[in-house]
């Protein structure tokens, strides 16, 4: 189990340095377009089955003031490591005549008010997946107040925590993106054996024809009749073909009443104790859930 964990950073390029720099026992990296693509290739400390279900995930800088994700198979890469269509394995907003998508954006930023506006990077990883979020140092009421997170895993057993082996050994992304613009938790398919592409991402907050909801992003009850605390954990994959056992380990949420951001929390799941790791609210004034991410 790795995890980073940066405050202050005012820059993209300082986020791709942090990867390349600390990453390295989990992928492999290319740069590409003067720095301003960074495409990463799982090793198998991440993923034991990518020699032969190989993905990639590519980060792009527009303008210095957007960061886009892609999670794609390399079919959908040139030779050269460039994306041959756009919009394949996207997670993020939609491309419209007006602007281009993000996974998290500077907005209403100058060169020199983003040293006043610092955002913060956690980036975890183990043996069957990754996680990392992003998310600016504004009060909780601030019109400028973002947070983007994505995971990237194998689901494993509720009882074991220990990874559930399948016919398909299934990849599959999970990302959210909130600010005042829009707020969002879609899923996705990255590949299985015998589908090298991704398959479009849809909502995983609302049931959807073939697809069920895995968690939601409104506030919910912290505390049960027999006050235990809830800390819920996202389940309930599928696709048009199958439906998937398990559930994500590497990321929970929670309250906002229960947790407070930028926490470590010690939990007791999956058969051990497990540290984990909060973020801002999903929404202004603590009124979302509090996502965190699985920490060692």
């Amino acid at each position: 189990m790795f995890h980073i964990f940066e405050h202050g950073l005012v820059d993209f390029k300082q986020v791709f340095e942090q990867l390349k720099v600390t990453t390295g026992e989990y992928f492999n990296f290319r740069e590409l377009a003067g720095g301003t693509v960074l495409n990463l290739y799982p090793r198998v400390t991440l993923d034991p089955n990518v020699p032969l279900q190989p993905w990639v995930v590519r980060f792009e800088i527009i303008n210095n003031t957007k960061l886009r994700v892609s999670i794609v198979t390399p079919l959908q890469l040139d030779p050269d490591g460039a994306m041959r269509l756009r919009h394949s394995g996207s997670l993020n907003t939609d491309d419209t005549d007006q602007q281009i998508g993000y996974w998290y954006q500077r907005t209403d930023i100058s060169e020199q008010a983003k040293y006043s506006r610092p955002f913060s990077m956690l980036f975890t990883a183990c043996s069957h997946g990754f996680a990392i979020g992003l998310w600016e140092h504004a009060v909780v009421s601030d019109a400028h107040r973002q947070l983007s997170w994505l995971v990237v895993q194998k689901p494993v057993s509720w009882q074991s925590g220990i990874v559930i082996p399948t016919e398909h050994n299934p990849i599959i992304a999970l990302s959210g993106i909130f600010n005042r613009y829009t707020a969002k938790v879609e899923q996705m398919l990255v590949r299985e054996r015998d589908i090298p592409v991704p398959s479009p991402k849809v909502t995983a907050i609302s049931d959807q024809y073939d697809r069920y909801s895995v968690m939601h992003a409104v506030k919910m009850k912290e505390i049960s009749e027999s006050r235990d605390y809830f800390v819920q954990f996202p389940n309930n994959f599928s696709t048009e073909r199958f439906s998937y056992d398990g559930v994500f380990d590497l990321i929970g949420f929670a309250n906002t009443n229960l947790v407070s951001a930028n926490a470590d929390l010690p939990l007791n799941v999956f058969g051990e104790i497990r540290n984990y790791h909060t973020m801002v609210s999903t929404t202004a004034n603590n009124s979302g859930v509090s996502v965190m991410f699985r920490t060692h």
